[in-house]
């Protein structure tokens, strides 16, 4: 199937400082969100926050970090175990990010944490979604 993504950046210095990726997944619950966290700082470890305790063992927890460059390139570095599936490291000036997924399969919940090569303001989300 086909479908179409719409972006409306919101962001308080325009869409030049939007980073998106868009991810698609087949085999999930018609209402798929479970649990989520949004955290930011200015740091140079990275974390999403912590989600709260997951309703069910196998759900998908997706992550995503965004800062905007101090260097070039900026380095993200996954310290659980995610697996990497968009990367903007060169920047120049712009908004750099990761988009990352992870398949568990207990309850319990969920964080994202990562070193970044440099001192930097960050914005991080992480969403768990269940399966069918």
């Amino acid at each position: 199937t086909s479908g179409t993504v719409t972006v409306a950046p919101l962001g308080a210095n325009g869409a030049s400082q939007e980073q998106i990726s868009a991810v698609e997944y087949y085999g999930m619950n018609a209402n798929p969100v479970d649990q989520t966290s949004v955290f930011n700082a200015t740091s140079a470890a990275g974390t999403t926050g912590t989600t709260g305790v997951t309703v069910y063992k196998n759900e998908l927890v997706a992550a995503v970090v965004n800062s905007a460059a101090v260097v070039n390139p900026i380095i993200f570095t996954s310290l659980n175990g995610f697996t990497t599936l968009a990367l903007q490291p060169n920047c120049a000036g712009f908004a750099c990010g990761q988009s990352e997924s992870l398949t568990v399969s207990a309850t319990g919940p969920y964080v994202e944490n990562w070193t970044i090569n440099t001192l930097n303001f960050y914005d991080a989300v992480i969403a768990t979604f269940k399966a069918e």
